[in-house]
């Protein structure tokens, strides 16, 4: 009778309808019975003359009969897309009945030519309207909280749609309600967990994703998320038992599988990780997830080349990825492939500004090519956010100092920045020291230049670090002669 009555008046649809349960009134089902009853009866009496309405109404109790609900199936009490083959047999009760009753009409093919416009044009106005409820998921899934009571699918996807804007927790009071309308709902008791996940409270994601293994053990996807739970809590035994729990009930569960490959990498079991990461990429070898993993390893066994082939292979499908690119770049520059190296830093930097290690490599990238100046102005630009960062501290200072262009040169600031980079190290690292001296000399302070150049000529020498002591040693001479240090910078290329 709901159909129907929708079919009249479809006002008030939504994606879900919610089961009522047992929470139907007697009083409802009885009369819901005996209309139906009384309608077939009628039809039945009135089949001979109007053979339309038996045909038509037999056609929709027909047709509905596998999706009224006799046996249920998932927790909905209706759908909208069930009544398609159903309505058929309305709408042929419907067309034969006014044609039987326009009949006698004077006008019949006007009057009804216009009113079927008119129909058409109300329905055409209505179907835009309904539209506008299927643009995205916060239309559709906040209409169907609208217009329905005690909706839980709805909230815990009204939830998710949250989730994934970030908005943490709007999204757990979705959750938390769906739970309050029905407890037992699995889905949004594991949508809770995967929150605290995201949030970093790992303690109550735990207890989530247990809460919802107690109410059923054999869900792969929870004992996925209750692996990530403890590996982020570095408990990489229990994310290995979790993930093979999950491939258990779903043996090419590809998520699981690449996960357990991160536990045991974290466990130090390399070979292993690497096997697992394989029986993944035979399943999905597309997956970029896999093939970033798959590439870190590669290149922390010197096998460069492959992890070339798997990074790329990561971007491929995932191009808008800054660390593959980034990582990318890394490798490129162990391969001394420099330009390679800067085309991979930039785009990284392109797609996620604020990614330090990023500008730090692409710096770097930039000197080794003799592209000074703009090495400089990202140095200059990563201390402005990030003055702690020691590394960048000593470079510039050094190209500051020492650079054979003096239009590159300010000894003043090379001086702070070395100071403060020998701050942060206790002044007990001879590189930093070195870099100090070079900054004393450049500034003319030559008694302080040499006596902390025999400091780091020291530490170099008590580190083992005969190279680098041997460097310190010409230098050092330089600033007793009274003479600054002039840094053979390499040569920028024509670009």
């Amino acid at each position: 009778l709901t159909y129907i009555g929708k079919m009249i008046w479809p006002s008030r649809l939504a994606v879900f309808y919610p089961h009522p349960g047992d929470m139907v009134s007697i009083w409802r089902v009885v009369v819901a019975a005996l209309l139906l009853l009384g309608i077939s009866i009628w039809v039945v009496r009135l089949a001979r003359s109007r053979r339309y309405l038996l045909v038509g109404w037999l056609w929709y109790l027909g047709t509905l009969v596998p999706v009224i609900g006799l046996v249920q199936v998932g927790g909905q009490a209706r759908a909208d897309r069930y009544m398609y083959l159903p309505m058929i047999g309305l709408l042929i009760i419907i067309a034969w009945g006014l044609g039987e009753l326009a009949a006698k009409w004077r006008h019949r093919k006007t009057t009804l030519g216009i009113s079927a416009g008119l129909l058409l044009v109300v329905l055409l106005i209505c179907s835009r309207m309904q539209l506008r409820h299927w643009q995205n998921n916060f239309a559709l899934f906040g209409h169907a909280l609208k217009v329905t009571e005690n909706n839980f699918v709805m909230h815990s996807s009204f939830g998710g749609a949250l989730f994934e804007k970030g908005r943490f927790d709007e999204a757990v009071a979705h959750f938390n309600e769906a739970l309050r309308i029905n407890p037992g709902y699995l889905d949004a008791r594991r949508n809770v967990g995967t929150v605290f996940l995201k949030q970093g409270k790992i303690d109550e994601a735990i207890t989530a994703f247990t809460d919802v293994l107690s109410y059923s053990g054999d869900w792969p996807i929870t004992h996925d998320y209750l692996g990530q739970a403890y590996a982020e809590k570095g408990r990489f035994d229990l994310a290995v038992q979790n993930y093979n729990e999950a491939l258990r009930l779903k043996p090419d569960y590809v998520d699981a599988i690449k996960n357990l490959g991160v536990a045991l990498k974290e466990q130090g079991k390399i070979n292993e990780a690497i096997k697992e990461w394989k029986r993944a990429l035979q399943l999905a070898p597309d997956n970029p997830d896999v093939h970033y993993n798959m590439g870190l390893v590669m290149a922390e066994q010197y096998k460069y080349d492959e992890a070339v082939r798997h990074f790329k292979a990561a971007l491929a499908a995932k191009p808008d990825w800054p660390e593959t690119h980034y990582n990318l770049g890394c490798v490129y520059y162990l391969q001394e492939k420099i330009d390679l190296a800067v085309e991979q830093c930039t785009e990284a930097l392109r797609l996620k500004p604020d990614y330090l290690s990023a500008r730090i490599m692409l710096a770097r990238t930039l000197v080794e090519l003799g592209k000074i100046q703009p090495a400089v102005e990202h140095y200059y630009r990563i201390l402005q956010s990030e003055p702690n960062q020691v590394s960048v501290l000593k470079n510039l200072a050094w190209i500051l100092a020492a650079a054979e262009d003096v239009k590159l040169r300010n000894p003043v600031d090379a001086v702070k920045f070395a100071e403060r980079a020998c701050e942060l190290t206790n002044y007990k690292q001879p590189g930093m020291l070195d870099t100090l001296a070079v900054a004393y000399a450049a500034v003319g302070r030559f008694a302080e230049a040499v006596e902390t150049a025999e400091k780091a000529l020291e530490f170099a020498l008590s580190a083992g670090e005969k190279d680098s002591a041997d460097e310190i040693q010409k230098r050092l001479q330089l600033y007793k002669a009274g003479q600054p240090y002039r840094w053979p910078s390499p040569k920028a290329s024509s670009d």
